[in-house]
């Protein structure tokens, strides 16, 4: 995975939003979303994500016994359906885009609930 990606745009319930991925090292990566139109008023949802860079993790994962792969390595990287499950878990959480201030940071725990996350990402 590149250091960061272009922003992509995704629509949920008739909002546009842009999203980046940027990597945090061989076992996570930066998920970052906003409004798609921009505004001083908004703000940035961040999540730490789990994912084991195949090609950063390649000897641990091809010398793993191969029925644990799946159990020790998540290997399977961000997607839109990911991605819009992530923003619809943030917004339950309490995440309002157009609210303003501060990033609100969380960590994407077990591909199912968000937990947050005292210290911002970078």
């Amino acid at each position: 995975m590149s250091k960061a990606s272009a922003l992509r745009p995704i629509t949920i319930d008739n909002v546009n939003y842009v999203w980046r991925v940027r990597s945090l090292g061989p076992h996570a990566v930066a998920l970052s979303v906003w409004l798609a139109q921009k505004s001083r008023g908004n703000q940035e949802l961040r999540v730490r994500v789990r994912f084991d860079d195949p090609w950063l993790n390649y000897g641990p994962i091809i010398t793993a016994p191969p029925e644990r792969v799946r159990e020790v390595f998540v290997l399977e990287p961000l997607t839109p359906a990911r991605v819009r499950q992530i923003i619809l878990a943030a917004l339950q959480a309490g995440w309002n885009p157009s609210g303003g201030g501060a990033a609100l940071t969380f960590e994407w725990v077990n591909d199912a609930t968000l937990q947050p996350i005292p210290s911002a990402l970078p």
